[in-house]
């Protein structure tokens, strides 16, 4: 659907014992998909290259709010089509609240570790295990190339990864 209000109008064809709820009516509202990232620090290089990223998208065009991470303590998290974390250890026992309900809703996060994790994961990964930072090369295996944001993924393989943890 394009951008705007759509009425639409579902039917029982044929007519059933009760015609009173034979016919039904809801107007939908559409409108441009937006992304939010938030990060300890909205002017930080990953904030721009997750920004990068998400703009590039060709299917779904998305627009992306910036916020830090104190901001949505108390700011609504619905009308957002996904929220990216740029760092799950800058998150409050409260934010990371607000970020699961916020996926107990349908909402999608993709959260990275960043730099502010420690071997305990903080209330976002309650239950998850983290090991200390590896210094060995490391590469991508498999892509699941069925997700939108993967799907022109390109030559992953050749990406290398000179630090990385163990999450189980």
């Amino acid at each position: 659907l394009s951008a705007g209000s759509h009425r639409l109008e579902v039917s029982l064809e044929p007519a059933d014992a009760l015609p009173q709820d034979d016919h039904f009516y809801a107007v939908l509202e559409h409108a441009d998909p937006k992304a939010l990232l938030v990060a300890p620090d909205p002017r930080a290089d990953d904030v721009s290259y997750f920004a990068a990223a998400i703009g590039s998208l060709a299917a779904p065009t998305l627009s992306v709010e910036e916020r830090a991470a104190d901001a949505i303590d108390t700011s609504a998290l619905t009308g957002f089509s996904l929220m990216v974390v740029a760092d799950t250890g800058a998150l409050s026992d409260v934010q990371a609240k607000r970020i699961k309900e916020y996926v107990a809703g349908g909402g999608s996060v993709l959260a990275t570790l960043g730099t502010r994790v420690s071997i305990e994961p903080g209330a976002l990964l309650e239950g998850w295990r983290i090991s200390e930072p590896q210094q060995s090369v490391a590469a991508v295996g498999e892509i699941a190339t069925t997700h939108p944001v993967l799907r022109d993924a390109g030559d992953w393989h050749s990406v290398r990864f000179f630090r990385h943890r163990a999450v189980q």
